[in-house]
C-alpha cells in the first residue's frame, strides 16, 4: 500500500500533501519506528525540507473566524433540524460548513486530520462491554489533550460560536425589556429546540449517509420498504426523518436543553444563568455541556438503532461529551466573576504561534 491508497481511503487526509499524510500516519501509528522506514514501506522518499505546516498570524486569524462561524451555523442547522433535517436549508448549512473546513489553512487541516486519526486509534476495541467504555474514555482523553496542547485557537473559536447566538439572543430579550420569567422561558426554549434538533439530524445524517445496500443488510425495516416497492428516498425517510418514531428521544434531549437554557453556557450567554465565581462556572459550563452532550449522542444513537439493530447505544458518547465539554468550560472561564459581554472578552484571546 502507498500513500495514494491510504488518502484514498481515508476522507480526512484529502487535500494533504504526501510528507502531511507521511506525519501524520507515523505519529499516529508507528511513532516507534523510525520515519524513514515508514517511508520507504509506502514508497516515499523522505525529503530534507519535509515538515509540519505551519500558519501566519492572519491565517490563524481566518482559521478561527471560520471555526467559530461553523459553530454558530450548527446551532442554526440544529433549529432547522428539529423541524426538517431532510430539508434543503438543512443540506445547504452542511454544505456551508464543509466549504468553511476546506478553505482553512493546510495547518488546521493538519490539526483536524491528526485528531480524526488518533480518534480512529481509539475506536478499536475486543467488542466487549469494558473495551466499548475504555474505548470512549480513550476517544474523550484524546480530544482533550488535543484541544488543550495541539488546538487551544479551536477550542476557544468554538466557544465563541457556540455561545454566539445566545448573546445575541440576550441583546434582542434587554431591547424588548422583557422580564426575568420570560428570558428563562425563551432562553430555555431555544436551548431544547436545538438539542431535540441536533438529535433529529444526527439520526436523519446517519440513516441519509449509509448507502442502500448497507442499509438493505442491517435494517430489517428498511428492507421491507424496499421489498414493498419503496423508493431509497422514501424508506431513508420514513426511517430517519419521521419526528413521530423519535419523539422520545427529542423529548430527553429537549428537556436536558432546557436546564442549559437557564443553569448552563446557554443560559450565562443569555443572562439568565445564577451568578457564580469563575471556579464555579468554569465547572458548570464543562460538567453540563458534557452531560448535555453525552445524552444527546445516546438519543441519536437510539434513535438509529431503531432502524438499525446494531447501532451501539455507546459509540461516541464518550467523544461527544469532551467535544461539547471543553467549549462549555472556556466559556465558564470567560463568564465566571465577569459581568462584561463574555464574546468581547473570548474575542480578545491571542495565539502568537503554533507550530
Amino acid at each position: 500500500m502507498n500513500i495514494d491508497e491510504i488518502r484514498k481511503k481515508t476522507p480526512a487526509l484529502a487535500g494533504l500533501d504526501d510528507a502531511t499524510v507521511l506525519d501524520v500516519i507515523h505519529q499516529t501509528y508507528y511513532s516507534d519506528l523510525p520515519k524513514e522506514d515508514l517511508a520507504k514501506y509506502l514508497g516515499y522518499k523522505v525529503k530534507t525540507e519535509d515538515k509540519k505546516p505551519e500558519r501566519s498570524f492572519a491565517a490563524l486569524a481566518n482559521d478561527s473566524v471560520i471555526n467559530a462561524a461553523n459553530s454558530a451555523v450548527g446551532l442554526v442547522k440544529s433549529g432547522v433540524d428539529l423541524f426538517a433535517p431532510d430539508s434543503g436549508i438543512s443540506e445547504s448549512m452542511g454544505e456551508f460548513i464543509k466549504s468553511g473546513k476546506a478553505s482553512q489553512s493546510d495547518k488546521q487541516k493538519y490539526l483536524d486530520s491528526q485528531l480524526e486519526q488518533n480518534i480512529a486509534a481509539d475506536a478499536e476495541n475486543d467488542g466487549t462491554t469494558m473495551g466499548k467504555v475504555l474505548s470512549e474514555v480513550r476517544k474523550a482523553g484524546t480530544y482533550i489533550k488535543h484541544g488543550l496542547t495541539s488546538d487551544p485557537a479551536k477550542l476557544v473559536s468554538e466557544a465563541v460560536g457556540n455561545i454566539g447566538p445566545f448573546a445575541a439572543l440576550k441583546k434582542g430579550m434587554n431591547a424588548l425589556k422583557l422580564g426575568s420569567g420570560s428570558k428563562t422561558a425563551v432562553s430555555g426554549t431555544l436551548s431544547a429546540a436545538l438539542g431535540a434538533g441536533e438529535v433529529r439530524g444526527n439520526i436523519w445524517e446517519k440513516i441519509n449517509n449509509t448507502p442502500d445496500e448497507a442499509l438493505i443488510q442491517k435494517s430489517p425495516e428498511y428492507a421491507a420498504l424496499r421489498e414493498s416497492g419503496a423508493t431509497e428516498a422514501e424508506a431513508k425517510q420514513k426511517i430517519g426523518a419521521d419526528i413521530s418514531r423519535n419523539f422520545p428521544e427529542l423529548l430527553a434531549a429537549g428537556a436536558i436543553g432546557a436546564l442549559s437554557g437557564k443553569y448552563g453556557i446557554e443560559g450565562m450567554a443569555a443572562g439568565v444563568a445564577p451568578k457564580m465565581g469563575r471556579i464555579a462556572s468554569t465547572a458548570v459550563g464543562f460538567g453540563n455541556e458534557a452531560f448535555q452532550g453525552g445524552v444527546e449522542q445516546v438519543a441519536s444513537n437510539y434513535g438509529v438503532q431503531r432502524a438499525i439493530p446494531s447501532q451501539s447505544l455507546a459509540q461516541d458518547v464518550g467523544l461527544n461529551m469532551a467535544a461539547e465539554g471543553m467549549p462549555g468550560a472556556v466559556t465558564g472561564i470567560a463568564y465566571g466573576g465577569n459581568k462584561t459581554n463574555a464574546p468581547m472578552a473570548l474575542s480578545g484571546y491571542q495565539q502568537d504561534t503554533i507550530s
